[in-house]
């Protein structure tokens, strides 16, 4: 390899890395200080695309060991891959809210903290202004330098966040009766029902009038969401299962939870007229399962 051709890769990799990680030092004359900046939304959205990927193989390889045996061997097949599934879905819809909810902490940070960083440069003196003031003053103590207890955004809800900024910035609000804006408040629902778990009997046929078939779980209408229709139905579990969690909670669904955060964020971006960090789309590429290995 020629020289050229090692700094040329050596800058490639350098520009890549600043896309992620940001490192830094600064003089004092006594000394110096080395610090560094973390862009973590991207860890998360590449384990949502990740686990999304792994649940799909899952299902694959189920499936087809499930056609080479007898039709009373599905039970010892189901048993065999459904933890790591069920645990893979359930990560790849974890990851894709948390997603959502380190981009936009970052960018409230980024602007109070590193002031020259990837989105902070992009934006204006007087946007950056009102959102370092959210972030930054302490509710229960004003008068402090810093909001130690909690700030004034602190109890907001994440979709709320997204649209603060947008508003600060005069820029148009995300469309609250269309996709993605509809998909990832139904994903972070199905988050909240998993995150905070509390069972709960389902009534899955009723014959009884005063005894109807149950509709929602945990406040999460489940019926309303199988009527939509947004993804394919986990083919690992089928028939008289009731929809949520066991035929909702498949590839289709964490593919949807992360495709959905993904074009979210996009579309953020775009309505506040920044360029979203390249290493998003380098990090969502490169979430395959080559080289897992299965039982």
């Amino acid at each position: 390899m020629s020289s050229e051709t090692e700094n040329t890769s050596s800058d490639n990799n350098n520009e890549k890395l600043a896309a992620i990680e940001a490192n830094f030092g600064i003089g004092f004359g006594f000394g110096i200080i080395s610090n560094e900046w973390v862009y973590y939304s991207l860890y998360h959205i590449y384990a949502a695309f990740y686990f999304a990927n792994l649940s799909k193989h899952i299902e694959q390889v189920y499936q087809n060991e499930r056609a080479t045996r007898q039709p009373q061997d599905r039970i010892i097949i189901l048993d065999k891959y459904f933890k790591q599934h069920r645990a893979c879905v359930t990560s790849a819809i974890f990851s894709s809210v948390a997603f959502l909810e380190a981009t936009i902490n970052e960018l409230f940070a980024e602007i109070v903290e590193f002031p020259n960083g990837y989105y902070a440069k992009q934006l204006d003196y007087n946007t950056k202004s009102q959102i370092k003031i959210l972030w930054k003053i302490d509710v229960q103590n004003p008068s402090a330098k810093e909001a130690i207890s909690y700030n004034l955004i602190e109890n907001k809800r994440t979709l709320e966040k997204f649209q603060m900024v947008l508003s600060i910035a005069e820029k148009d609000a995300l469309e609250q009766d269309s996709s993605p804006y509809q998909d990832i408040n139904e994903l972070i629902k199905i988050r909240n029902v998993l995150m905070h778990y509390k069972p709960q009997m389902i009534v899955r046929s009723s014959s009884i009038e005063s005894i109807p078939i149950t509709k929602k779980f945990n406040g999460l209408n489940f019926h309303a969401l199988e009527s939509a229709n947004k993804f394919i139905q986990n083919p690992l579990l089928e028939g008289g299962n009731a929809y949520f969690p066991d035929r909702c909670l498949g590839h289709g669904c964490a593919q949807w939870a992360a495709d959905s955060s993904l074009k979210f964020v996009k579309l953020f971006y775009n309505k506040l007229g920044v360029e979203p960090n390249p290493g998003i789309d380098t990090y969502t590429n490169s979430a395959n399962v080559t080289g897992i290995v299965f039982p």
